[in-house]
């Protein structure tokens, strides 16, 4: 099954969506900001990030521009 990072500021939501897709056999790695997430994406390659589109210091939609910069196509 898939690595997936999921990254969410809500515990709540982060530990429900982690908890569904554990259930359907896929590895979570569950992170709360996204300072230091690109770094752990770079290191760890996951198959599928998933990613709140509101999380603060950095909205979602420009932290996957900056790692889509980092990472390349």
């Amino acid at each position: 099954m898939a690595q997936i990072c999921l990254l969410d500021d809500d515990e709540v939501s982060l530990a429900v969506i982690a908890t569904q897709l554990r259930a359907e056999g896929h590895t979570v790695h569950e992170r709360s900001e996204a300072i230091g997430t690109s770094a752990w994406v770079s290191v760890h390659n996951p198959d599928v990030l998933v990613t709140d589109l509101a999380i603060p210091a950095l909205r979602g939609e420009r932290f996957i521009e900056l790692l889509s910069n980092r990472v390349g196509p």
